[in-house]
């Protein structure tokens, strides 16, 4: 009897380092799963923060890109208006070689006119 109550203790005793060696794998399998969540939480919040980033840097980009657009609007505007100055610049000059031609003839008609009263009156 004695003995039978030995091999049940041991067998209890062995049942239980059982169960607690499957606890230990349990508790370290955890410890292991609630790590590599915590990686997966740091990595997702390094790409969080890198896509915030590339947000960021893309917004100044989209920002520079509406100051150059502006810029080269200006400058559009600034040329047709320097077109339009330097047109108007030639419309004058060229009423002013028209008007220049028609005094030059108006003399060249006056001209004739003296030379002709001056030979009417030889």
């Amino acid at each position: 009897n004695l003995r039978n109550l030995l091999m049940d203790l041991r067998n209890q005793l062995t049942n239980l380092r059982n169960r607690l060696m499957n606890l230990r794998n349990q508790l370290m399998n955890l410890r292991n799963r609630l790590m590599n969540l915590r990686n997966r939480l740091m990595n997702l919040r390094n790409r969080l923060m890198n896509l915030r980033n590339q947000l960021m840097n893309l917004r100044n980009r989209l920002m520079n890109l509406r100051n150059r657009l502006m810029n080269l609007r200006n400058r559009l505007m600034n040329l047709r208006n320097q077109l339009m100055n330097l047109r108007n610049r030639l419309m004058n000059l060229r009423n002013q070689l028209m008007n220049l031609r028609n005094r030059l003839m108006n003399l060249r008609n006056r001209l004739m006119n003296l030379r002709n009263r001056l030979m009417n009156l030889r």
